[in-house]
């Protein structure tokens, strides 16, 4: 999940209700301080032996590092129309995120971050795809703006930019699917750094998807 607030926070809930194990990128760090500082102060998910002294949320996310190979792992609490505590885990970069999360990534973020967030994942999904030769899902939640068409001629130019003269873009096509729903699967009040308040799950969202597939 890109994203920290309410709706990224409501469908973490919703992703673990139906037994995916969701992991959420704050782009200024704020959103998920406190779930780094439950994850640092948990027996059962303890990150680091040192005490962290940021004074500011990305210091906590750049002093929450164990090793390059170990997850964040946090509790987040639900209550509302999903009442539930389950695990979350925090990327502490878009990169991670990237590789972390069987090629599916949910852009949850209000629309006037959408661009910001897409320019820095961009170079991240087209290094993801040349070394993995996998699809990668993109679900953006929810879409305006022609979002998807701007990440789409994005990814086109990076992987024309950084590939062979025999490059073609129809094998980056075989690779990225861009989702935009119509409107988020759940509306959400988050109540504090570790909790949300699931207001509504929708019955159906209406969704299209680019490339076209034929």
């Amino acid at each position: 999940l890109i994203g920290a607030g309410s709706i990224s926070f409501g469908t973490a809930s919703l992703l673990s209700s139906l037994g995916h194990d969701p992991m959420l990128w704050s782009p200024s760090g704020t959103g998920t301080k406190g779930l780094i500082q439950e994850a640092q102060s948990s027996d059962v998910h303890p990150i680091t032996s040192k005490k962290l002294q940021a004074t500011s949320s990305l210091q906590l996310m750049e002093q929450t590092q164990p090793t390059s190979e170990t997850t964040i792992a946090s509790k987040m609490k639900s209550t509302g129309a999903l009442s539930q505590e389950f695990d979350v885990r925090i990327a502490r970069s878009p990169r991670e995120l990237v590789r972390s999360n069987d090629n599916i990534l949910v852009v949850a973020l209000p629309v006037n971050c959408h661009k910001d967030v897409i320019d820095k994942f961009a170079p991240e999904i087209i290094e993801w795809i040349k070394e993995r030769k996998q699809l990668v899902r993109i679900i953006i939640s929810s879409h305006a703006s022609l979002g998807a068409v701007y990440l789409m001629q994005l990814l086109r130019a990076e992987w024309l930019a950084g590939s062979s003269s025999t490059a073609t873009l129809s094998e980056l096509d075989d690779h990225i699917r861009i989702t935009c729903w119509g409107t988020t699967a759940i509306t959400a009040r988050k109540t504090s750094g570790t909790s949300v308040n699931v207001l509504t799950i929708r019955k159906a969202v209406d969704y299209c998807t680019v490339p076209f597939e034929s």
